[in-house]
């Protein structure tokens, strides 16, 4: 089992929310292929 799952240390709820992915816009990164594909960029 990994050590790190068995640590009781949590961050803060709110900066978990603040940092989830679906708070970011992704960008259509064009017809690359025959699948739909957004990417996400990060400055």
């Amino acid at each position: 089992n990994s050590q790190a799952r068995k640590s009781p240390n949590r961050p803060p709820a709110d900066k978990v929310l603040d940092n989830l992915i679906y708070n970011y816009i992704p960008t259509f990164s064009g017809k690359t292929s025959k699948s739909f594909e957004l990417v996400y960029l990060f400055s």
